[in-house]
């Protein structure tokens, strides 16, 4: 039964996306945690643990094809900045050539392929257009809520411990290419802070202002997903981008009630964790801890891939290679830190790139910020994007790989190519009206020609 509603989900996905391809963009933020409640559910989609991934590649690539056939080049628009996302990740993957032991950065670039190759290269290419962006996130925003709803109701959320419970004996193939019963608690809370952040940011008009009556009920329950996850960093970054990004979403009139908001919601996150540090099995949000933690894994690791790619001199400008964190010889899995990662495993070139294009977004978020200053719905949705972003780097200082994370591209090129048709609206705007100007003009030197024209009554013969 279950899996019949499993595909039934995923046949009404693929039936919109065929009227409204922008919809695998909300695909691609929610599949992950779709994967996680599949995968806790039902055997299938653990035997055949690609088929979601495939599923999604398959649509978004079908959403490319009828972008194009409805007579628009998916490609437009196409900034300098997109150019350089698709750069960063392409030089990512060529780069496993060289690492330190390629057979296992192959194992790790083939698992996570899928993913980048939908959610970075083509999900972005079905936005072009303002509707389709608001189509997007609204569409994230349901589909998330949707399975937000599943997995508090349906899984036993890592039962207090850092796993999620599969209901059945077989075991999933992760990313490293190995079998095991354990799920990442991370996707899961991503989803959740993703959803909750959009229906926060965004400002809502017309019939979709039944979003803003469920728009608590959303974000707690993406917060619950996250500290029921026992995602630490998730809920620090959470907030920390919501506090930052909340007023710059809204209008000044708005400014108390946003301020009374987020009091509201940091007093729901402070209660929430004493109490969940007052429970003895769930110590794993006690300060103390947390700080250990993060010395012995993070600090170490990241300092162990440092240490190893700079006493190797010949390193330094190309880098060890994508994935080489997973080398025995230098951590034996990924670093934790990502712009630590990308320095050591792309060395210069790639940081260079990093670099530029987290400098690139924060221009194209003021610039649009700016240019739709007066609109509260575009303005929404660009710092929802921004947001997203900034969470996705926030959460790359402590969990992930640069190859296995598509919200970075993501998020990215969505912001890159909205700026880029807020240039278009702008630049139109403002010819139409330099046209009208100088219609105005023209009809005014033709009153005045025509006045000139017209003999002047009551002048006297002899002037006749």
């Amino acid at each position: 039964m279950i899996l019949i509603v499993a595909f039934i989900l995923l046949g009404i996905t693929a039936l919109y996306s065929i009227k409204h391809p922008a919809i695998m963009v909300a695909a691609a933020f929610c599949v992950y945690g779709f994967e996680q409640w599949a995968q806790v559910k039902m055997p299938f989609f653990v035997v055949n643990s690609t088929f979601l991934n495939f599923y999604v590649g398959v649509l978004t690539l079908l959403g490319v094809g009828l972008v194009a056939l409805r007579g628009h080049n998916p490609l437009n628009p196409f900034p300098n900045g997109v150019k350089l996302v698709y750069a960063m990740y392409i030089y990512a993957y060529v780069s496993i050539l060289w690492s330190t032991n390629t057979t296992q950065s192959l194992v790790i670039g083939q698992a996570y392929a899928p993913y980048i190759a939908s959610s970075v290269f083509l999900a972005p290419l079905l936005v072009y257009r303002d509707s389709d962006y608001k189509r997007a996130f609204m569409g994230t925003i349901l589909m998330g809520s949707v399975i937000m709803l599943m997995l508090i109701l349906g899984t036993r959320i890592h039962d207090w411990g850092r796993t999620i419970v599969i209901e059945h004996d077989v075991k999933v193939l992760d990313k490293a290419g190995e079998y095991t019963d354990r799920l990442s608690p991370l996707a899961v809370a991503e989803m959740g802070a993703q959803v909750g952040l959009l229906i926060l940011l965004m400002n809502f008009k017309g019939i979709q202002r039944v979003w803003s009556l469920i728009r608590w009920p959303v974000v707690f329950a993406g917060l619950y997903l996250i500290v029921r996850s026992g995602s630490r960093g998730q809920l620090m970054a959470v907030f920390a981008v919501a506090v930052a990004f909340y007023g710059a979403s809204k209008s000044k009139s708005k400014a108390g009630g946003a301020a009374k908001a987020i009091i509201g919601l940091a007093l729901f996150a402070g209660l929430t964790v004493v109490v969940m540090s007052a429970l003895d099995a769930f110590d794993r949000w006690n300060v103390e801890k947390m700080s250990s933690e993060f010395q012995e894994t993070r600090f170490s690791m990241a300092g162990q891939l440092f240490t190893y790619w700079f006493t190797r001199p010949q390193r330094w400008i190309f880098g060890l290679g994508g994935a080489a964190s997973w080398d025995p010889d230098i951590i034996g899995s990924y670093c934790h830190v990502q712009p630590v990662e990308v320095l050591c495993e792309f060395g210069a070139v790639g940081f260079v790139m990093y670099a530029t294009i987290i400098i690139m977004v924060i221009m194209s978020w003021l610039n649009t910020i700016k240019i739709y200053k007066g609109d509260p719905s575009k303005r929404g949705m660009s710092v929802a994007m921004a947001a997203l972003f900034a969470f996705s780097f926030i959460l790359s200082l402590k969990q992930g790989a640069f190859i296995g994370t598509p919200s970075f591209g993501l998020t990215a090129i969505l912001l890159f190519r909205f700026e880029a048709l807020a240039i278009q609206e702008r630049d139109k705007q403002a010819s139409h009206q330099a046209y009208w100007r100088w219609y105005q003009y023209q009809q005014a030197v033709q009153q005045h020609a025509a006045a000139q024209q017209q003999p002047v009554f009551g002048t006297p013969y002899s002037q006749a």
